[in-house]
């Protein structure tokens, strides 16, 4: 018997109790305008009608497979598994409540083609709400600020041997496990960003973003910490530690704006303004002062 060739994308899409959203989701994928793909489907011990949807798709298209996890591992071992299982030379994963765009796949494909050199592919995308009604948009940001930020986004596809690199997925830091993928990937590989909206991406009161957002926020801080002391280049390090402060509320960000002045302190006077600001606010807190 003739043995199939395998599919030149594999998408992988982790999914536990994702019913509300998940047909519109395998839709966006089934109707790709690029249809040399696998869909593997992790099923992480769902309760609700998640299983049945899934079966019924993969009953309508070959290209879909699915596997069950007996217990709940999390996503980043749902990933893992999945992507242990890929046959496509490009890989990508979705989430069960996001949108593809129809020419996603085939815009990302067609990136990688034309950048040789480039393993990673990602795109601007959009946000949406629990409706589906638009409500923002990120850009395809350069390469160069991904230690300021995730900017690879829910967009991409990755040449496999990136995952092999890498050994997968850290299942330690469920929330940031894509973010941490990237930061290890960017010392090895290159990222080229596609300019075109490829995604919608679903903000809503039951994402997992939306429920575990503080503990996300404080793994994000973690993570960076661990990372940007590792940056070789003074200004990106200084630049990295400001971000960072940008996005805390509390006396830490003053820490983050001693290591970005340390760092290159030309890169820290950009930012002089902010900086003083809230270590005079920080001062009059801690001396019981309004300000």
């Amino acid at each position: 018997m003739t043995e199939t060739p395998p599919p030149r994308v594999t998408l992988v899409l982790p999914v536990r109790n994702g019913e509300r959203y998940l047909q519109e989701a395998l839709d966006s994928i089934l109707g790709q305008t690029f249809p040399d793909f696998e869909l593997v489907c992790i099923d992480d011990a769902s309760s609700d009608a998640t299983a049945s949807l899934l079966a019924q798709a993969a009953a309508c298209d070959a290209r879909i497979r699915i596997l069950t996890n007996g217990a709940k591992r999390g996503l980043p071992a749902s990933l893992n598994r999945g992507f242990a299982d890929a046959r496509g030379a490009l890989h990508g994963w979705a989430s069960h409540d996001n949108r593809l765009h129809p020419a996603m796949i085939e815009t990302l494909v067609r990136a990688l083609g034309d950048n040789p050199g480039c393993s990673v592919a990602y795109a601007a995308y959009r946000e949406i709400d629990a409706d589906g009604v638009v409500t923002g948009h990120h850009a395809a940001r350069p390469p160069g600020v991904l230690m300021q930020a995730n900017i690879v986004g829910p967009a991409f596809l990755a040449r496999a041997g990136v995952w092999q690199a890498l050994g997968g997925y850290d299942e330690a830091l469920e929330g940031v496990e894509d973010y941490d993928f990237w930061l290890r990937a960017r010392h090895r590989f290159r990222f080229c960003p596609v300019r075109e909206s490829l995604l919608d991406y679903r903000l809503h009161p039951g994402s997992m973003t939306a429920r575990h957002s503080t503990a996300i926020a404080a793994a994000h801080d973690r993570l960076l910490e661990r990372e940007i002391p590792k940056e070789p280049d003074r200004r990106r390090r200084a630049m990295a530690w400001l971000a960072l402060m940008e996005l805390r509320q509390d006396p830490a960000r003053l820490r983050y704006a001693a290591r970005a002045v340390t760092a290159h302190p030309g890169a820290a006077l950009s930012r002089s303004r902010a900086i003083v600001r809230w270590m005079r606010a920080a001062l009059a807190a801690r001396s019981g002062r309004a300000y």
